[in-house]
């Protein structure tokens, strides 16, 4: 059972409070694992709490529960703990996890006005076409007339919307897609082309670059702030950010940092990737040996720019959508009066 990245970050806020006002760690993980809303949640923080009393590192115990902490929290611990500043890790830790939650809200909420208008316009065109078309079928096989192509192409889906074999091959072919989709996903390599074929639609492609580069950027930032090792920055900053494509890239670039590239030099190899803008951030970060500032600023131009594309999409979605409900109930109806005014001529 998945737990919410809201509950996780309030507990890593309420964890840090406790600590700085001197708290013992057991005591503060057996009181939060007591009164935490989530059960699953609770019972991991207990369990974590029972782990550390019987002589377990904390960063240790998160990682008996990896469906509840994700990898980055307990990397994050261990360098907390290292450095004696379990605290102050916690709270940086926490403070990244909100950016990051309000820009993932961010970017769902841009994706999910324009699926609604889409679940509207489907229902929409159901009722027309199982409620409203039936009505006239019978009137025009009454008439017989020769029907325009736009009726004759309504009144065939009007029938196979009406016949239970089409819904049976429609819920067939769904659960086909829903399952080949599911399997396909289940490997890193599967995620990654079904990421690459979503960046390639105009506007959400966008979203979804910025919005990763943005998550990438920002724990990147974090984790080199708190001192860990830039391989395993990189590859932690990976994982955070979402996208398939840096996480399938990372073993090329850790072996480039290994071989002694720069951060930058490995980054630009893939600029189509990474971005320009973060491989010139990082550029400038070296040469004045600030590279966790620079790829912070990086990360702020990203969220940005994601705004900004959260936006444009929601400006450019609305009158298309709009536009292709339009169309839909425009054909309906031109397929209904077509006819009936070509009756009406012939009468007159």
């Amino acid at each position: 059972m998945r737990v919410s990245d809201v509950q996780v970050t309030l507990f890593a806020r309420q964890l840090a409070a406790m600590l700085q006002g001197g708290v013992p760690l057991v005591r503060a993980l057996e009181c939060l694992g007591a009164t935490m809303d989530d059960r699953v949640l609770g019972e991991a923080i207990s369990g974590c709490a029972g782990l550390v009393s019987s002589g377990h590192r904390f960063s240790a115990s998160l990682g008996r529960f990896p469906g509840v902490f994700p990898p980055l929290f307990a990397s994050m611990m261990a360098l907390g703990e290292e450095v004696g500043q379990l605290d102050a890790t916690l709270d940086k830790l926490a403070s990244w996890m909100e950016r990051d939650a309000a820009l993932r809200r961010s970017v769902v909420a841009a994706v999910r006005y324009p699926l609604g208008v889409l679940c509207a316009a489907l229902l929409l065109s159901l009722v027309l076409f199982t409620f409203v078309m039936p009505g006239f079928v019978d009137v025009f096989r009454q008439m017989h007339a020769e029907l325009p192509w736009v009726t004759r192409l309504v009144l065939a889906l009007t029938e196979a919307v009406r016949h239970p074999l089409c819904w049976l091959l429609a819920v067939a072919l769904g659960a086909g897609a829903v399952r080949g989709v599911r399997l396909s996903t289940r490997e890193l390599a599967g995620r990654g082309w079904w990421f690459a074929q979503l960046g390639r639609v105009p506007g959400l492609g966008a979203l979804l670059r910025s919005g990763s580069r943005a998550r990438y950027a920002t724990g990147l930032s974090t984790l080199l702030g708190q001192g860990l090792l830039l391989t395993r920055a990189v590859a932690l900053a990976a994982t955070a950010s979402g996208n398939p494509l840096l996480e399938l890239d990372v073993e090329r670039l850790t072996r480039d940092l290994r071989h002694g590239s720069l951060l930058s030099e490995a980054m630009g190899v893939r600029q189509d990737l990474y971005g320009d803008t973060l491989v010139h951030f990082l550029r400038a970060g070296e040469e004045a040996s600030l590279l966790s500032e620079l790829v912070a600023r990086a990360a702020v131009y990203y969220e940005n720019d994601t705004a900004e594309c959260v936006q444009g999409l929601s400006a450019v979605a609305e009158p298309v959508l709009l536009l292709g409900v339009a169309l839909v109930v425009g054909t309906v109806l031109l397929a209904i009066f077509l006819p009936l005014y070509s009756q009406i001529g012939a009468f007159q």
